[in-house]
């Protein structure tokens, strides 16, 4: 494996930098109205109004910037899981947290109307079910948290698979517009994005990014091993430093007694 020198590091930051930005500029010059390059960039640049403006500006832009956001979202969780498993193919689907998220937004679909809640508890809900994922991981790792990878992804295969179950039979108990509704909203959609959304999914992508950031070095240590990680991660002194302040004094010691001996002589 080739050191990632500070060099290399920008160079390849970016042309990721680079695709990334040509990925965005297609996402939204392509599309089914036919728009020209010409006419989608007048639109960007408010030097035209109507359909085209309409089209770049109220559809195209908000799904591509929330696709965007989205996609770092799950880069970011991504990486998170990867170095805690030490697994490049690890996702949030392999410790049940996906699952979790499914499960509470789709309870809160099929059974919130009967207590009153509407779809706007629908991300809380799935943000709850995916923390009730991971304290139930974190009980079973016990107070240790010395489960091997393997365990934990075969408690996440388990845990998906209740869900799974649970989401099917709530499903069931839900009439057909609500089971529609809940199979639209398990495969996704960037059909309603709005520059609202668009801004609050940024943020809470910022601010996940945030918390992560001030352990990116014990996720890299955490990458190479659970006992590299405790060798290293540690706040051990230098072995340097250790070594001075043993040897020091006793190399003051010596040396007096070898210039005592040399006066007697």
């Amino acid at each position: 494996m080739r050191r990632l020198t500070p060099l290399r590091l920008a160079a390849t930051l970016a042309a990721l930098a680079a695709l990334l930005a040509l990925t965005l500029a297609l996402g939204i010059a392509v599309g089914p109205s036919g728009l020209a390059p010409g006419e989608v960039w007048d639109a960007l640049a408010g030097r035209t109004a109507g359909a085209a403006a309409d089209i770049v500006l109220a559809v195209r832009l908000p799904r591509v910037g929330l696709a965007a956001a989205v996609g770092a979202a799950l880069a970011v969780a991504g990486v998170v899981f990867q170095a805690l498993l030490r697994n490049p193919l690890a996702d949030p689907y392999v410790l049940g947290v996906s699952g979790g998220a499914a499960l509470g937004g789709i309870a809160v679909l099929t059974l919130g109307s009967t207590v009153g809640l509407g779809y706007a508890a629908v991300p809380p809900a799935a943000f709850a079910g995916a923390l009730g994922a991971l304290v139930l991981l974190l009980a079973v790792a016990g107070p240790a948290g010395r489960l091997s990878p393997t365990s934990l992804l075969l408690i996440g295969v388990v845990f998906n698979a209740f869900a799974s179950a649970a989401i099917v039979f709530l499903a069931s108990l839900a009439g057909l517009a609500e089971g529609a509704q809940v199979f639209l909203w398990l495969i996704g959609s960037l059909a309603d994005a709005r520059p609202a959304l668009v801004v609050s999914v940024s943020l809470c992508v910022v601010a996940g990014l945030l918390a992560v950031v001030p352990f990116g070095r014990a996720l890299d240590l955490l990458a190479l091993g659970e006992e590299s990680a405790s060798l290293l991660g540690g706040r051990e002194l230098p072995v340097g430093a250790l070594t001075a302040l043993a040897g020091g004094p006793f190399f003051l010691l010596l040396l007096r007694r070898t210039q005592a001996r040399g006066l007697r002589g």
